[in-house]
């Protein structure tokens, strides 16, 4: 059976490039499936690689400055990219026909028993307004399309619902992976619409340790990864530090390094990525995927909320995580009896619907 995905496979992204590695790879254990990654690159997807950002701003502006006048970041985020690149290449399946445009994927679509779209942000109308990843490629195929755990993050106007809704009843399995957009999803359509975990969960603890590399940093350590930096995260931080007395280890894309690190790294890829988090002693993000590995080797996190919190938010609700949210009365009172998670309490509801999450895809599929 010829599977295809489609997701965000082309955004220098840890979080991106490693639930899509997650859904091909879980798939491609089973013995009848020959599973693919749709090498699909809309509008603008060089941006995330450049290692010059154009400027939109005066702040751009002062930024790109900086950076010029650093140009040993410049040439360690380059080296960062070669690592992305290579892992792309070693790690994930891709379908060998490449779509730049939306017209050249409805022309020529690449042939396939099953088309699944998801996961990520792939049906979130404030970032993509593309039908593409509605899988509006395969109208008149004769195939299976099957949604999983697409990230719809900021629930749709009626507009942005009209437009996708005859799409939706194309379907033949529909699932989201946040409750809290459940209402977006069920006003356009009557079929049935499942709550499923992202990708990365899919693959077991034991599956990921098997790519990890080894470390050189062997004391306890916090790690950070933050997409973006605010004066709440510097804060929590410099506590967190303060209290426990550790090192600060962090993986920064950013220009500057605004937590005053004792180890900055900036040329990882994603092994890199899930290999600090594995052996981190605490973990200061606000990034959604950060914080599902934290879950998936049980490392004590805490998130600096931004916005599309709703994805956290679901997490913690499953696995019973009690509030990892960071605010200032937490910072105010912060010691190191709340740093520990309890990872006994959702153990057995994570395992639950981690297993109701894999039956969704095998029923449809039929493995």
């Amino acid at each position: 059976m010829k599977v295809l995905t489609i997701t965000t496979q082309y955004i220098n992204n840890m979080g991106a490039l490693l639930q899509c590695y997650a859904l091909s790879s879980y798939l491609n254990q089973f013995d009848n499936v020959d599973c693919e990654v749709i090498q699909y690159y809309p509008k603008g997807w060089k941006a995330s690689w450049n290692v010059i950002h154009k400027p939109r701003c005066f702040r751009d502006v002062l930024k790109m400055v900086y950076e010029l006048l650093h140009v040993k970041n410049i040439l360690v985020r380059r080296k960062r990219n070669i690592k992305t690149r290579d892992f792309i290449k070693n790690y994930i399946k891709l379908n060998p026909q490449k779509y730049y445009t939306q017209s050249s994927i409805l022309k020529n679509p690449p042939m396939a028993d099953v088309y699944i779209c998801g996961s990520d942000q792939i049906w979130n109308q404030k970032i993509f307004q593309d039908l593409t990843y509605f899988l509006n490629f395969t109208h008149g195929m004769n195939c299976l399309r099957v949604a999983y755990a697409p990230s719809i993050a900021e629930d749709w106007t009626r507009d942005e619902a009209e437009k996708v809704k005859s799409y939706i009843d194309n379907f033949d399995a529909l699932s989201i992976r946040e409750y809290g957009n459940l209402d977006s999803i069920k006003r356009i359509t009557q079929k049935e619409v499942n709550v499923v975990i992202d990708p990365v969960f899919l693959l077991s603890k034991t599956s990921w340790t098997g790519i990890l590399r080894p470390l050189d940093i062997k004391e306890p350590y916090i790690l950070c990864y933050f997409l973006s930096v605010s004066h709440l995260a510097e804060k929590f931080v410099k506590k967190v530090r303060e209290t426990t007395g550790m090192k600060v280890v962090y993986l920064n894309h950013n220009a500057l390094d605004k937590l005053g690190s004792d180890i900055e790294i900036r040329d990882y890829d994603p092994i890199d990525f899930i290999s600090y988090i594995s052996n981190a002693s605490i973990i200061c993000t606000n990034s959604f995927h950060c914080s599902a590995f934290s879950i998936i080797f049980e490392r004590n996190f805490f998130f600096v909320p931004g916005f599309r919190n709703k994805r956290v938010e679901n997490l913690q609700e499953v696995f019973k995580l009690g509030n990892r949210f960071v605010d200032d009365k937490l910072i105010d009172k912060f010691d190191e009896s709340v740093i520990n998670i309890d990872y006994s309490k959702g153990r057995e509801m994570g395992k639950a619907y981690i297993e109701e999450s894999k039956s969704y895809l095998q029923n449809v599929l039929n493995l």
